[in-house]
């Protein structure tokens, strides 16, 4: 996704702050997945979860009921578009063309 994704949407956080255009080891968590797994914890802004073998600075939690804005395809989170290949190299995506991927922290 790009910097101004949420703003675009007129998405506003339920925690933290989107992705900055200038960023590229940050992600944002979809409120469902931040709940599940990570217990609501509010501190877990700020520190690093692990996406596909690669830590990434957790900065936002996305509204309840927000997946994203592609129709048919729920989001549980949301990384910079120049990290896409690096996050699921299996799809064999050019860089950018949208994240996806495991999760731990």
């Amino acid at each position: 996704m790009s910097g101004n994704y949420f703003s675009i949407l007129g998405v506003n956080m339920a925690l933290g702050r989107p992705i900055r255009q200038e960023e590229d080891r940050v992600v944002v968590l979809s409120h469902k997945l931040w709940q599940r797994r990570f217990g609501a914890d509010p501190g877990l802004l700020g520190r690093a979860v692990v996406l596909n073998g690669q830590p990434y600075t957790v900065v936002g939690v996305a509204p309840a009921g927000f997946y994203g804005s592609e129709r048919g395809i729920v989001s549980e989170f949301w990384a910079p578009l120049a990290v896409t290949e690096e996050i699921m190299p299996s799809l064999g995506w050019p860089t950018g063309a949208g994240p996806s991927g495991t999760i731990s922290g």
